[in-house]
């Protein structure tokens, strides 16, 4: 539309013999009818041309593209994300307390380790510690030259002395036994004042015999530190 614009200027000029504010007048010569017929056809093919042509400009006008609009694809379920479980663990056990067992049985577990011991100057008690092995007092073997056992099945023999300590008062004894009985030992830094005890032995065997071991019970009265 804005190109036929001038056109259509340019031919009113031309028909109508326009002049220009402030320019000489333009001399035409006179027009034929042939002429005006032609020119008045012109216009009417460009005013029809006019006509047709806006709507169709506008009609394939390339549109603008609207922005694409966002599409949310919907998420698949999934299932839900379920935490490991750790495996259950057990409860610290306690440390295992000793099983009670009735007074004479305990009598009978310590007087198959008890042994009799007897020397030419005197007599005494010792503990079965396994492979023949005796632990006695210092002073039950102290200055003797013979010293013999017997074991609590009855089995007698001489027997020697391996190692002494005078100043705890301990003495080593060794048989030939070698399938005696071994006594268990329990820490003597646990024992409390009060706590029960059960003395296994042969006191005195020139008074009350040593047939048989004589049974005491007795407490914890107090400890006895030895150091070295």
């Amino acid at each position: 539309m804005k190109q036929l614009a001038p056109a259509l200027v340019a031919l009113a000029v031309l028909l109508l013999g326009c002049r220009a504010p402030g320019s000489a007048p333009v001399t035409t010569a006179p027009a034929t009818d042939a002429t005006v017929q032609s020119l008045e056809r012109q216009v009417e093919e460009l005013k029809a041309s006019a006509s047709t042509i806006a709507p169709t400009q506008a009609a394939t006008s390339t549109p603008h593209s609207a922005a694409p609009t966002p599409t949310c694809a919907a998420a698949s379920p999934t299932a839900p994300s379920v935490m490991p479980t750790a495996a259950p663990t057990a409860p610290p056990s306690a440390a295992p307390t000793p099983t009670s067992i009735p007074l004479q049985q305990a009598v009978i577990n310590v007087q198959q380790y008890t042994v009799f011991i007897w020397t030419n100057a005197a007599a005494g008690s010792g503990i079965s510690l396994g492979d023949g092995k005796v632990l006695t007092n210092f002073h039950v073997i102290n200055g003797a030259s013979q010293v013999s056992l017997r074991f609590a099945d009855g089995r007698e023999e001489p027997v020697a002395v391996a190692r002494v300590d005078a100043r705890r008062d301990l003495a080593l004894l060794q048989s030939g036994v070698r399938d005696s009985p071994a006594a268990s030992f329990r820490d003597a830094r646990s024992l409390q004042p009060s706590e029960g005890l059960i003395v296994v032995g042969y006191p005195r065997p020139d008074v009350l015999g040593a047939s048989e071991s004589t049974v005491t019970r007795g407490s914890v009265s107090a400890r006895r530190q030895v150091n070295g």
